[in-house]
């Protein structure tokens, strides 16, 4: 049986309270089954920013599920014009599909938020099931910050 427990989560809050990207994951099935979805569970703290990507594959499929909190999910086009955002979360939408080559971010809008993501098509390493937008900046810099404000400036 696989399982993530209540002090797991609450572990992994604690993490993302001190990483430099404000987020921590725990993968709870990796990328290398290609039979069933890998899952992973991230706690996000307000502040995260998440660098525009969509994952590459023709079954590239991601589906989010809001255990806490409440996400802000940006959706771009290729050249990094917001085309839509939808706000996800238990008591909002607690199911959200995102289609293959769809750039997207998600934005915290609440503390200890805890996010559990399936991608449908899984790869032999772990870095190849996403591609980030040549267009937006890194993560953990400055330009990042400024550009999360500026985002969250505009869904708002």
């Amino acid at each position: 049986m696989i399982n993530l427990n209540k002090q797991e989560i609450k572990e992994l809050i604690e993490k993302s309270k001190i990483s430099p990207k404000k987020r921590a994951s725990y993968i709870l099935r990796g990328f290398r089954d290609k039979d069933i979805p890998s899952v992973l569970f991230n706690a996000l703290q307000l502040g995260t920013y998440v660098c525009p990507h969509r994952h590459i594959s023709k079954k590239g499929k991601e589906i989010l599920i809001p255990i806490s909190g409440n996400l802000i999910i940006v959706f771009f086009n290729d050249k990094g014009n917001i085309i839509e955002h939808i706000i996800v979360g238990p008591n909002k939408i607690p199911y959200l599909e995102i289609p293959p080559n769809t750039f997207h971010t998600i934005i915290a809008k609440e503390s200890d938020t805890i996010l559990c993501e399936l991608y449908m098509d899984n790869h032999v390493n772990d870095n190849e099931y996403k591609e980030f937008a040549s267009w937006a900046p890194e993560e953990c810099s400055k330009e990042g910050e400024e550009y999360l404000d500026k985002l969250i400036t505009e869904v708002s």
